[in-house]
C-alpha cells in the first residue's frame, strides 16, 4: 500500500503529466481518506465505546470534535474539498475548495449488496463495517476525467464518469466498468 501510494504521489509531482497530477493526486487523496477511515474506527475516535466508520461526510474525518479538538484525521485540503450532501459543519474546516485545484470528496450515502441498496449512515453518522467514499472531477477535463471510489475493502476503483459522482457503491464494480487500481 506504502508503495502504491509514493508511486501516486511521485505521478502527481511529475513535471509534464498534467492529467496524471490531477487524477493521480485524487487517488492519492482517496488512501489518505481510506487511512483515516482505519484509524477511526480502529481507535474508536468519536469516544462512543463502538468501533465504528465516519459515514456523514469527509470532512467529519478532519473536524469531528469529541470534545477535545477536531480529531484531524486527515489534511484540511481533503476536508474543504467534501462536497457531500448533507454534510456536518465543523468550525475547524471554515470554507470548501477542491482538492489541488481540480477533484471533490463525498461520502457515499448507500452501497448495493444482495441485490438491495443499503444506507451507510445508522442515524449516527457512522456504521461498525462499511464505507464508501468518491473523488470526482470539480469540472470535467482532459486533465481530471476519472472518478474514483473507495470502500473498506481498500480496494480503489475509477471509471470515466463524465464528471458525475455514482449515487451508491456498486456490488459488482468490475460488472458496472470500474476498473481496480492495485493496492
Amino acid at each position: 500500500m506504502a508503495h502504491r501510494r509514493l508511486l501516486l504521489l511521485l505521478l502527481a509531482l511529475s513535471p509534464g503529466c498534467h492529467r496524471w497530477s490531477s487524477d493521480g493526486s485524487a487517488a492519492a487523496g482517496l488512501k489518505t481518506l481510506n487511512s483515516a477511515q482505519q484509524d477511526f474506527q480502529a481507535h474508536d475516535r468519536d469516544e462512543d465505546g463502538v468501533k465504528n466508520f465516519w459515514v456523514r461526510d469527509v470532512a467529519g474525518l478532519y473536524g469531528f470534535d469529541p470534545g477535545k479538538g477536531p480529531i484531524k484525521l486527515t489534511d484540511i485540503s481533503l476536508a474543504q474539498a467534501d462536497r457531500t450532501l448533507g454534510k456536518g459543519r465543523y468550525a475547524s474546516v471554515p470554507k470548501e475548495a477542491p482538492y489541488v485545484e481540480s477533484y471533490s470528496y463525498a461520502a457515499l450515502k448507500r452501497y448495493r449488496e444482495s441485490g438491495k441498496s443499503v444506507a451507510y449512515d445508522d442515524g449516527t453518522g457512522r456504521n461498525p463495517s462499511h464505507f464508501g467514499i468518491v473523488a470526482f472531477p470539480e469540472e470535467y477535463s482532459e486533465s481530471s476525467k476519472l472518478t474514483f471510489i473507495l470502500n473498506e475493502k481498500n480496494t480503489l476503483y475509477s471509471k470515466d464518469t463524465r464528471g458525475r459522482p455514482p449515487e451508491e457503491f456498486p456490488e459488482d464494480p468490475l460488472k458496472e466498468g470500474w476498473k481496480p487500481l492495485s493496492p
